[in-house]
């Protein structure tokens, strides 16, 4: 049975009503019966807290594929990550995990003026990072924050903070997943 993992924060994690939910795995598992999924989120979590924790909670249990999905938080103005920090870690978690292991997620797209600590422009900055160490390694990648952009009114994808996911978005971000999931296991 193949292991799949899911690693990255609460975007990932199907965060809901102030907490991180199966959903996202649950549906993943649906369509892969075969696989063995599993989730190690971060809630909060930043790809300093990722580096931190992908030999514990990813490289030691030995998957066959990585879902990873940081970069919201990393760009959040209180944190002061600069962009080039960003891709370091970046770098090392794909070169730490095994670049044929992963399937790589940008962040997402944040209403900026309600969570106000989410600057859009880092945002694109790390969008833009994340889409070149993809290409860097040739991963398997979904540009969430530039899909969700293609909705008339992103804002509304989104729950009261600005941030969290709404069940549209999650759905939008499991079928692609899944999609991904497909043409990985075909390759």
């Amino acid at each position: 049975m193949k292991k799949l993992v899911l690693f990255g924060d609460s975007i990932l994690g199907g965060y809901e009503d102030g907490r991180v939910t199966n959903s996202i795995a649950q549906k993943i598992q649906a369509a892969f019966p075969t696989y063995n999924v599993q989730t190690q989120i971060i809630p909060g979590g930043t790809t300093d807290d990722a580096l931190n924790a992908v030999y514990p909670k990813v490289t030691s249990t030995h998957p066959d594929l990585v879902i990873m999905n940081f970069g919201v938080n990393d760009a959040q103005v209180r944190f002061g990550m600069s962009a080039g920090k960003y891709n370091n870690n970046l770098n090392n978690l794909v070169e730490n995990i095994g670049p044929k292991k992963v399937i790589l997620v940008s962040p997402s797209y944040t209403n900026w003026r309600v969570a106000d600590n989410q600057s859009w422009t880092r945002i694109l900055q790390f969008e833009l990072v994340t889409e070149h160490v993809a290409a860097k390694y040739e991963l398997p990648f979904f540009d969430l924050a530039k899909k969700m952009q293609t909705f008339d009114h992103p804002n509304d994808l989104l729950q009261e903070d600005g941030i969290h996911f709404l069940p549209e978005a999650n759905e939008l971000l499991t079928d692609t997943l899944i999609e991904l999931i497909k043409e990985h296991a075909n390759n």
